[in-house]
């Protein structure tokens, strides 16, 4: 996710152009570019910016589509004709996000809202044990165990030990730890159940808010 913000001299879009060859896919780019253009915006005719063709050589490159946010986001506090300069890039294949306008106050831009669609990863994660569950005391169990037994053979052995007789230990407490973990680790997974006290009185302040101005004051009352 890139949260672009480039002053007048196009300094984040010059930015972007000199890495194009950036590997992660790009789920959002968008925020202030301070980069009229009729590409964007069809009824502007006062001369586009010379780094709106960068942006769009850019987005075009990484799968990215401009996505019409229906009006005018700037406001000139002089008095100037409004403009489209707060642009919002999605994956071409992105039809669930949902993009809101939001009244503008004491700014000259008004705010825009992104909820994006994420996929929910229900497969296994990585083996864990859960810190002072069961499995944890007999993991710290199984460890202690063996351990005690390494310290029975030293303890019988007092004279000096030689590499080899180190190495063997050493390799001795990794095995204990290995296979104590894989006897007590056992891979989480993700729910797509909600949660415990998400009930229906949650539900219907999601979806009030949803279909408000999306303010400070309705995100309190949610």
């Amino acid at each position: 996710m890139l949260n672009i913000y480039s002053d007048s001299t196009g300094s984040a879009i010059r930015a972007l152009s000199t890495h194009k060859s950036i590997s992660s896919p790009i789920g959002y780019l968008g925020s202030d570019f301070n980069c009229p253009s009729e590409l964007w915006d069809l009824e502007y005719s006062r001369g586009n910016s010379p780094f709106a063709e960068v942006l769009a050589d850019f987005t075009y490159q990484h799968g990215l589509y401009y996505h019409q946010l229906g009006c005018p986001m700037h406001y000139p506090a002089n008095g100037k004709n409004p403009s489209i300069i707060d642009l919002v890039f999605l994956p071409g294949n992105d039809e669930e996000s949902i993009i809101s306008i939001g009244k503008r106050g004491e700014s000259d831009h008004c705010p825009f809202f992104v909820e994006l669609r994420f996929p929910i990863l229900t497969g296994n994660k990585l083996p864990n044990i859960k810190v002072g569950s069961e499995a944890d005391a007999e993991f710290t169990s199984d460890i202690m165990d063996s351990l005690n037994v390494i310290t029975g053979h030293v303890q019988n052995s007092p004279e000096s030990q030689s590499c080899d007789d180190i190495i063997h230990i050493m390799t001795f407490i990794s095995e204990c730890f290995a296979k104590a973990w894989e006897a007590h680790a056992t891979p989480s997974q993700t729910s797509v159940r909600p949660k415990g006290w998400w009930d229906k009185s949650c539900a219907e302040a999601w979806s009030q808010y949803r279909e408000s101005d999306c303010s400070s004051d309705e995100w309190r009352n949610m």
